[in-house]
């Protein structure tokens, strides 16, 4: 696992169901009953992942008492991840909802208040693209008003591999001389 999407998921849901005040999901998830009030909401799709940089890896010590494995691997870096967010909505007159939408969401990730949202779930804003007007689409035998907006995140990664520990190791042909009986000093 790299991305915590567990505590992810659900910030980001929250964040953008309060900018714009519509139900939000993602899009591969089981879509619920659309709110007949509002006749709108959005869908979240995570289009792409990718390293940024090299993860740095480490060997921790986890403390435990001999005999038992004591070594664990750790891998933290960066994820750039590219989101798309698009709202849909059948309200089809004249004032343009899903695009104000998608604009409100825009300028609300502007707020310190939505930055802070986004830093204590280990997310930075690399990017906002343009906020994108879709015409003509047909959904349901229904002209759908749909506006995108695709978002660059970088999502801070910290990771450990806990189910495969090692064990220590003590002493080796470098660190021991046997013929005295005497351990090496350090480098």
């Amino acid at each position: 696992m790299s991305i915590p999407w567990e505590t992810v998921r659900p910030g980001l849901l929250s964040l953008i169901c309060d900018l714009a005040g519509l139900q939000v999901d993602f899009q591969d998830k089981r879509r619920s009953f659309t709110d007949p009030k509002q006749q709108a909401r959005i869908f979240l799709v995570v289009r792409s992942e990718e390293a940024i940089g090299i993860d740095d890896r480490r060997i921790v010590d986890s403390g435990k008492p001999k005999p038992e494995p004591a070594i664990t691997f750790t891998q933290n870096g960066h994820r750039r991840v590219n989101l798309d967010v698009r709202v849909e909505s059948f309200r089809h007159d004249d004032d343009r909802f899903a695009f104000n939408a998608i604009s409100a969401i825009r300028t609300g990730l502007n707020f310190p208040s939505a930055l802070a949202r986004l830093r204590a779930i280990n997310i930075a804003i690399i990017r906002k693209g343009a906020a994108v007007d879709v015409p003509n689409i047909i959904n349901d035998q229904r002209i759908t008003s749909v506006a995108v907006l695709d978002l660059q995140l970088n999502v801070g990664i910290c990771t450990e591999d806990v189910s495969n520990p090692e064990y220590t190791i003590e002493i080796t042909e470098e660190t021991y001389n046997p013929p005295t009986g005497t351990y090496l000093p350090p480098c």
